[in-house]
């Protein structure tokens, strides 16, 4: 019996697959503050059972894994002290990409084997990173184990993940540029993951990731330090404070936040408190949050006076409990004065493919005497896109809002993506340049990625060719796409990896030689297809070797047509579109699986998404159609069909077989 259901668009999330570490989907809650530091001043401490990392010695005793698929990265120190580690140096990480661009990750490794570390109750594991901003797909940390499976901490941007048979991976998604920090307790999260230990299980080597470097074509970077390893035991009690940034740049009238994290160390359980001292005059400062048990954050609140003079000012925060203190000075860098306020709103706009939109920018003088001559510019907007802004110049008298339209006008051929776009309004008698940031979300599909293996099932020892086709919207072959593609056997082990390029028809091909003691089962096949300008698709595939325990989901072909079965691109508002779905599955029988179907408008906001639960037999070839009906209002532009293959709901543990993915257009 097939039962169909409709369910809102806020399941999207559920069923978006991102393939880097070859997992599927759950998210972890965020954790911005729980960090504890091991009482050592050194940095990689030399005594068995534990490690302490500050990278104060660069990357010292740190080897580097080649990268995936030609990606070149760079590692140093950062020349100056980290803002949050009171003089401690943190390890700045640049990935800088290929053209074209390529997916990519570059891991370095510590070895651990001669520090005999062992898993047991109450193994600290702290970790912290900061990134400016999200241009990659995560990075993280991972642990190998002497028994060979691994534990992954990351950061991810895009995608979701989940454990595997080997491997077990704690997610976490947070803001751009503050520093981070983390603890885990190892021995806890082995357990859940793995259960038991049935022996004696060691760390071997501890790991950074830095994965997909690709999003935006420019450096992108990441900050790391504090990595450590160590028993509870071996932490003697107290507690840490510290503040980021160190410093801002200010101008008179400006308001800025400064972030104080206070920390536990080892098993503290005590209350602080956090006082402000030595105040500027001029100045107007105060605390979100004056007391705690850590860990704990407190937001400082800094308003800078009009008639403050240039300078450096500083201004003095004591964390206390009954016994201990800890002084952080926050300083504050009163640059030239500004003679107008501006404001650029909204910060973020959403905009489709074919279509147009707007940020609105508000100007006025800070003080209510004189004039101001102020000329307004735009950088930063992609290809295949225009904008005009009415007025460009201003004059600003008295206290008068003045305001200006930007106006961004996206073609159907603009690359999908996030762009940052700088706003500068230039007062043209004093040569002051004041800039503010928004983003520009152009959303809607890019282009699509089918892959499929020559035959459903191998023997071992056995050549396997896989092929597939890129193409454009219009079904326009994708030449010169780069296809990263990765092959995982049904313990979840890579057994294949290549790179290559799609051809004038925008096809691809590759092939390799199962072992002849080639585990037995059901194997996925992950592609990752890069071109320059837009946005990676991915495509997934499945085949199996021998007699395979587990479903091999394939999907055959996904496509559109109207409700008299013509096969159709395009529609218009009111019309009803179907889109039909073909699976074919090679391995066990998938009994109660859920195919799915969503339909996103330009933006990429589903309008409909609905899952069909039924039993696809071995050897079955089955064919499905969901309607879903355009509003009589439905914007114009082009929307994207997805379909996914799950053996159930994800929340309730459930994983993904294989995805494909068109588009049409609503014209």
């Amino acid at each position: 019996m097939l039962k169909a259901i409709t369910i809102a668009a806020i399941l999207l999330t559920l069923i978006l697959i991102q393939p880097n570490l070859s997992m599927g989907a759950e998210s972890q809650e965020q954790n911005f503050s729980t960090p504890k530091k091991v009482d050592a001043p050194k940095t990689k401490e030399t005594y068995g059972g534990a490690f302490s990392e500050g990278f104060e010695e660069g990357v010292k005793g740190w080897v580097s894994e080649p990268s995936w698929f030609g990606r070149t990265l760079r590692f140093e120190t950062v020349s100056k002290p980290s803002p949050v580690y009171d003089g401690k140096y943190s390890l700045l990480v640049t990935g800088k990409g290929s053209k074209p661009r390529q997916a990519s990750q570059i891991r370095w490794i510590y070895d651990l084997s001669d520090r005999s570390i062992k898993v047991e109750p109450n193994l600290r594991f702290t970790f912290a990173w900061r990134f400016p901003e999200k241009t990659f797909s995560h990075i993280g940390i991972f642990l190998t184990f002497s028994d060979g499976k691994i534990g992954y901490y990351i950061s991810s941007f895009y995608g979701t993940y989940s454990n595997s048979t080997r491997s077990y991976i704690y997610t976490y998604y947070e803001p751009e540029n503050t520093w981070l920090m983390h603890q885990r307790d190892i021995y806890n999260d082995y357990g859940v993951a793995f259960g038991s230990i049935g022996g004696e299980v060691k760390i071997v080597t501890v790991g950074l990731i830095l994965s997909d470097t690709y999003a935006t074509g420019t450096q992108q970077t990441v900050y790391y330090d504090t990595v450590e390893i160590a028993p509870e035991t071996r932490i003697s009690p107290s507690f840490a404070a510290y503040l980021d940034p160190a410093s801002h740049q200010v101008n008179p009238g400006d308001v800025v936040i400064f972030t104080i994290l206070v920390k536990p160390i080892g098993a503290y359980r005590g209350g602080v408190t956090v006082n402000l001292s030595n105040v500027p005059s001029g100045f107007v400062a105060s605390l979100s949050q004056d007391s705690g048990t850590p860990p704990f954050i407190s937001g400082l609140r800094v308003a800078v006076g009009n008639s403050v003079n240039l300078g450096t000012y500083r201004l003095l925060i004591a964390v206390s409990d009954r016994e201990n203190m800890r002084l952080i000075n926050a300083t504050l860098n009163v640059d030239k004065k500004f003679r107008f306020n501006f404001e650029v709103k909204p910060n973020t706009q959403i905009v489709g493919l074919g279509s147009s939109t707007y940020f609105k920018l508000s100007l006025s003088l800070t003080e209510p005497y004189g004039a101001a001559h102020i000329r307004l510019s735009a950088s930063g907007l992609p290809r295949n896109t225009s904008y005009t802004m009415n007025p460009e110049s201003l004059t600003l008298t008295n206290r008068t809002i003045l305001n200006s339209t930007l106006t961004i006008g996206v073609t159907v051929f603009a690359p999908p993506g996030n762009y940052p776009i700088q706003f500068t309004a230039t007062d043209m008698d004093q040569g002051l340049n004041s800039t503010l940031k928004a983003v520009l979300v152009i959303s809607g599909a890019s282009f699509t990625v089918d892959v499929a293996a020559d035959r459903p099932t191998y023997k071992q020892g056995e050549k396997v060719t896989l092929s597939g086709a890129v193409k454009y919207l219009e079904d326009l072959p994708a030449q010169g796409g780069t296809v990263s593609i990765q092959v995982l056997s049904p313990s979840g082990t890579t057994v294949h990896v290549a790179s290559t390029i799609t051809d004038i028809s925008g096809r691809y091909s590759d092939n390799f030689t199962l072992p002849k003691q080639a585990e037995i089962g059901t194997y996925n096949v992950y592609v990752t297809v890069s071109l320059p300008g837009y946005q990676d698709s991915q495509g997934q595939a499945t085949f199996t070797v021998g007699e395979s325990q587990t479903p091999s989901i394939t999907i055959l072909n996904l496509y559109l047509t109207d409700i008299a079965g013509h096969n159709r691109s395009s529609f218009t508002p009111g019309e009803t579109v179907i889109v039909r779905v073909v699976v074919h599955n090679g391995g066990a029988e998938l009994k109660n699986g859920m195919i799915w179907v969503e339909v996103a408008n330009p933006e990429g906001v589903p309008i409909s998404v609905t899952f069909i639960e039924l039993t696809v037999s071995k050897g079955s070839k089955i064919t499905l159609g969901v309607s879903t009906v355009l509003s009589g209002g439905a914007v114009t532009g082009y929307y994207s069909a997805n379909s996914y293959v799950s053996d159930k709901m994800i929340s309730q543990g459930g994983k993904f077989f294989a995805n494909a993915k068109t588009v049409f257009q609503v014209y």
